[in-house]
């Protein structure tokens, strides 16, 4: 196995994303050793996408504990079975209260259980079996899928039903945080208020205002608030809506293709605040 993420540069970066997410930095060390490497090339760019199994050499307890916990292999039937289980669980306050705990601090793992939770509303056991990959999944890609719930929030994994099921079903430790600042009536307000021009980087304005993280961050926030209908794009309602079955549906201009359905079609279509 290859030495990953040795460097101080690296420990500080996943130090870093440990914090936000409120993990043990031990723990998002051997979620990145099989899939994302810190350590700087020859031109000083991390080096990035790695493949292979975690390093469990050295793991914590803690770290140990949640691999173990994962299945050696995921089944399609047992992820349909236990998405559907977490969807109809859902505590609506607690979801929200992570989604405002997300914007105030910039965390994806905060921000991703509600945006995969309303990416996947109206779901039926055929429509999430229509979301699983065509190869066996093990436990090494759970723990991939885990760590991109960490680094990117699931921002371009959510339909994959593996994914949705690390998501929404395993269970990761937390520490306490406090009651977070209510940031969202003002970013709804910001985007509701005078009639600006009606682009996609006029949402990433109105949300720098009021929330934390980088574009990359805040637009995949963005999309959450569009999958819940909180940002509507006219004829793009989420009621009886199955948002992955909508992603294949490109807009005019190519630079909105970076964003999802149904915010890739805000600009050309107009969209609107649905609550503040």
């Amino acid at each position: 196995m290859t030495p990953r993420n040795l460097t101080p540069s690296a420990d500080r970066k996943l130090r870093r994303l440990a914090g936000l997410a409120g993990l043990d930095p031990a723990l998002v060390r051997v979620l990145a050793s099989g899939t994302w490497d810190y350590d700087p090339d020859p031109r000083g760019e991390a080096k990035g996408w790695v493949e292979g199994p975690p390093v469990l050499e050295g793991a914590t307890d803690e770290a140990l504990a949640v691999i173990t916990s994962l299945p050696e292999e995921l089944t399609r039937d047992r992820a349909v079975e236990e998405v559907m289980a977490a969807l109809a669980a859902v505590e609506e306050d607690l979801l929200r209260r992570e989604l405002l705990h997300a914007g105030a601090t910039g965390s994806y793992r905060h921000l991703s259980p509600y945006a995969t939770t309303h990416f996947l509303r109206h779901a039926t056991e055929d429509r999430l079996a229509s979301l699983w990959r065509d190869r066996p999944v093990g436990r090494d890609d759970l723990v991939r899928d885990l760590f991109l719930k960490v680094f990117r929030g699931g921002s371009v994994d959510r339909d994959d039903l593996a994914y949705a099921w690390t998501d929404l079903v395993v269970d990761l430790p937390d520490v306490p945080h406090a009651e977070p600042v209510d940031w969202l009536p003002s970013v709804l307000d910001a985007i509701a208020g005078p009639p600006i021009a009606a682009g996609l980087s006029e949402l990433i304005a109105a949300a720098r205002q009021h929330t934390r993280g980088d574009r990359h961050f805040r637009q995949t926030l963005l999309e959450a608030l569009s999958y819940a209908g909180l940002l509507e794009v006219a004829g793009w309602s989420r009621i009886g809506r199955f948002w992955p079955e909508h992603q294949h549906v490109l807009a005019r201009r190519s630079g909105a293709n970076e964003w999802t359905v149904p915010l890739r079609l805000w600009a050309e279509r107009g969209g609107h605040v649905t609550s503040t």
